[in-house]
C-alpha cells in the first residue's frame, strides 16, 4: 500500500505520538491507531510484473538447468543485453534473479506438497539435495524441513 499524501486531518494524532528511542506500549498503540485510520485512505500498489521478467521467471520454471545465454536467446535479447536488463528491473543480476525463482518455487513446493526434498531438488535442477539445502538454508535462513514445520496462514 501507499499514501501519496497525508490527510491534514490525521496531523495532530501523528504530533501525539511520542518520539523516542525506545518507544512504550502507548506510543506503539498510537501509532498503530494511526496506521488502521490511514488505511483505508491508502491506494494498493499494483505489483505488475515486466513483461521481460515475466518471461525469463517462466523460462526458468520450464527448464531449470537452462543456462543465461540460453535464457537470453529465448527471451530474444543478447545476453549483455538480459544482464543490463534484469539489472535495472530486479537490481539483481540474472544468476541471482534465478536463484530467487528456484528458490520461490522451491518454497511454494516444500509448503504445498510433500514431494520429499530430493526430488524438490531434482525437479529444480539442482546435482545434489545436500546442495539444494546449503541453498535453500542461505536464500531462507531455514533448513527444507523447518519450512514444513513452520505454521502456516490460511
Amino acid at each position: 500500500f501507499c499514501l501519496q499524501k497525508l490527510p491534514p486531518e490525521f496531523i495532530p494524532d501523528i504530533q501525539k505520538i511520542p518520539m523516542n528511542y525506545l518507544p512504550d506500549t502507548d506510543a506503539l498503540a498510537q501509532l498503530y491507531g494511526l496506521l488502521s485510520k490511514l488505511l483505508p485512505h491508502m491506494k494498493e500498489k499494483s505489483a505488475t510484473t515486466p513483461p521481460l521478467l515475466k518471461k525469463l521467471s517462466n523460462l526458468i520454471l520450464q527448464d531449470p538447468l537452462a543456462r543465461i545465454p540460453a535464457l537470453a536467446r529465448e527471451c530474444g535479447v543478447s545476453e549483455s543485453s538480459l544482464y543490463a536488463h534484469v539489472k535495472a528491473l530486479s537490481g539483481k543480476t540474472p544468476n541471482d534473479f534465478r536463484m530467487d525463482i528456484l528458490m520461490s518455487e522451491a518454497i511454494r513446493l516444500l509448503a504445498s506438497s510433500d514431494i520429499p526434498v530430493n526430488l524438490v531438488a531434482e525437479q529444480l535442477g539442482f546435482s545434489s539435495a545436500n546442495y539444494f539445502r546449503k541453498v535453500f538454508r542461505e536464500h531462507t535462513g531455514l533448513t527444507p524441513s523447518q519450512l514444513r514445520k513452520r505454521p502456516t496462514l490460511d
